[in-house]
């Protein structure tokens, strides 16, 4: 088993303070803090994953389509707001 011994007092406290707040030793706060964070990507390994994958494409530029999208939107607001 790991532990952590130099943490800056200021991070410290904040710790403690929030173990404190929800009813939990410092040592459950941050082991929670951390299981948390198990198998979570890095943004590098995102990246990475990203640049491996084939283009797609979408028929017209993304922001065409997000535009389009956005327009139609705001009918469908329009129109239920007209009718109340």
């Amino acid at each position: 088993m790991a532990k952590t011994i130099e943490i800056p007092d200021a991070l410290h406290a904040d710790l403690e303070r929030r173990a404190a707040t929800e009813g939990l030793t410092l040592s459950e706060l941050v082991l929670r803090e951390l299981q948390s964070q198990e198998g979570k990507l890095t943004p590098a390994e995102v990246w990475e994953r990203i640049q491996r994958r084939s283009p797609v494409n979408l028929g017209a530029p993304a922001a065409d389509l997000v535009r389009e999208a956005r327009e139609e939107r705001d009918r469908e607001l329009e129109n239920a707001l007209r009718r109340r």
